[in-house]
């Protein structure tokens, strides 16, 4: 009976800014200077992605690992490179089922310095066809991210565009490409655990609300959306 009540004061501590993304998990032994991500929506709601991440290992790892929410359909069609070489990997859902998961790196081998990541996939039925609410830098990285560059391309024009850093609605960030099929957005530094997420809908749909939700979403979907971006597992 504590755990609820324990999972509730942290949603609550995280919304009021008490709990920082420090504090939520542990720093990684590694930084992600540069995080580019390349998101290509079909008409159908399918998502191909190519991620570049260029990593600083600070200690001997033998990799990182790509993390999906559960909400998230498994990832297909996957790809990976290290420094511009085929990279060894697994993606399979986690022993708890919470998650999907790409687990990047040989097992026999320790890299340190920096690394770039290149990690191709797709994504079946993602989104629903005519609206784009996605966290297209995820809340499950642990560890730093110094600056990040995203590319979203969209079978349709972006109406009512709307970008949040963190739990949606607690700190705006500015997302170029109202009114046109392309929306990019730059950030700078991001604590570990800190999601960034864009939500807009094709011209003529219902616009988004405050926060990037729908106003005919449930308050059921607006909890699942609010631990969804504070990186909760279930």
């Amino acid at each position: 009976m504590k755990r609820p009540v324990t999972l509730v004061l942290v949603v609550l501590l995280a919304c009021t800014g008490l709990l920082s993304a420090s504090a939520w998990a542990a720093a990684d032994p590694m930084t992600i200077t540069a995080y580019e991500a390349d998101y290509t929506v079909s008409a159908t709601g399918d998502l191909r992605v190519a991620e570049t991440l260029t990593v600083n290992f600070s200690m001997p790892r033998h990799g990182i690992f790509r993390t999906f929410d559960p909400f998230t359909p498994g990832p297909e069609a996957v790809t990976v490179t290290r420094d511009g070489k085929p990279e060894q990997f697994s993606a399979e859902p986690l022993a708890d089922g919470s998650a999907n998961e790409i687990k990047i790196g040989d097992p026999n081998v320790t890299i340190t310095g920096t690394h770039v990541y290149r990690i191709g996939y797709r994504l079946r039925s993602a989104v629903d066809p005519g609206r784009f609410f996605w966290s297209v830098i995820p809340g499950e990285w642990d560890a730093m991210i110094d600056r990040a560059h995203i590319v979203v391309h969209l079978p349709y024009r972006a109406s009512a565009l709307l970008c949040t850093i963190g739990v949606p609605g607690v700190r705006p960030c500015h997302a170029t490409g109202a009114d046109t099929p392309t929306v990019r957005l730059t950030t700078g530094p991001l604590e570990p655990r800190t999601g960034v997420t864009i939500t807009t809908v094709a011209a003529g749909l219902l616009a988004p609300a405050a926060g990037g939700i729908t106003s005919s979403s449930t308050w059921s979907a607006r909890f699942l959306v609010l631990l969804r971006s504070l990186g909760v597992r279930f």
